[in-house]
């Protein structure tokens, strides 16, 4: 596929049969050197996608991973200029979905929201060095002095975290437990680190398998063996 206007050419390239499809497409702007590519590999069982772009112009490189199986979809992306990136991962099934982000200038955060209508998230911002929490419809800040305050009508009210610690203790140990078995276990997906090379980033990928017996489910560590980076020709 060729656009004479601009320059801008790509390829492609599927196969599918009774079992499953996979497909490849690469693109290529010479006006302004940038360029892409993405493969996707289906069956019966699930499947992976992966995409990555680089634009010369601007120095910035953007890459996302995503794959599903039958009773979960997961996915990791980044951006990346510079020295400055952003990434962010989720996964999500029945239980729910669960999520966290992380950028070079030290903000990160992760959250859940449940089949059930339960939900929570932390965050910190890197700038004011300030902790965020919330949870059914409630907002927390703790500032770089330990100080907690609650929003409410538009502004911050300080408050007591000791008060009403013992009803609360039961879902923050749940929130804890999710967090972690979602985020730091479950969540084996594809870390995508930045680089300033043009080169595609290298990366491993493992199909995440669920069942009742955890929150969010045990990970399967059977290889995905999906082609991340096939030939291309134009």
């Amino acid at each position: 596929m060729y656009n004479p206007y601009t320059g801008a050419y790509g390829v492609g390239h599927a196969v599918y049969g009774p079992y499953g499809s996979s497909g490849t497409a690469a693109w290529y702007n010479p006006s302004t050197g940038a360029y892409g590519r993405a493969v996707t590999t289906q069956n019966a069982y699930g499947g992976h996608t992966y995409a990555q772009g680089y634009n010369p112009w601007t120095g910035t490189y953007a890459a996302t991973s995503q794959g599903h199986n039958q009773y979960s979809q997961w996915g990791s992306s980044v951006v990346t200029n510079g020295d400055n990136w952003a990434q962010a991962q989720h996964v999500t099934n029945s239980n729910g979905t669960a999520g966290s982000f992380q950028t070079s200038k030290e903000s990160a955060g992760a959250g859940f929201s449940g089949a059930n209508g339960n939900g929570g998230f932390v965050a910190k911002d890197a700038n004011n060095n300030n902790i965020y929490a919330g949870a059914d419809g409630n907002v927390y800040k703790k500032d770089s002095s330990g100080n907690w305050s609650k929003y409410d009508n538009g502004g911050w009210t300080s408050v007591d975290p000791s008060i009403g610690a013992n009803q609360t203790r039961q879902q923050k140990t749940e929130f804890k437990i999710i967090l972690i078995n979602c985020l730091n276990h479950d969540l084996q997906i594809l870390r995508l680190q930045p680089r300033k090379e043009e080169q595609p980033l290298q990366q491993r990928g493992e199909r995440v398998g669920f069942n009742e017996s955890s929150r969010c489910g045990k990970r399967n560590s059977e290889p995905a063996n999906f082609p991340l980076y096939p030939s291309y020709s134009a």
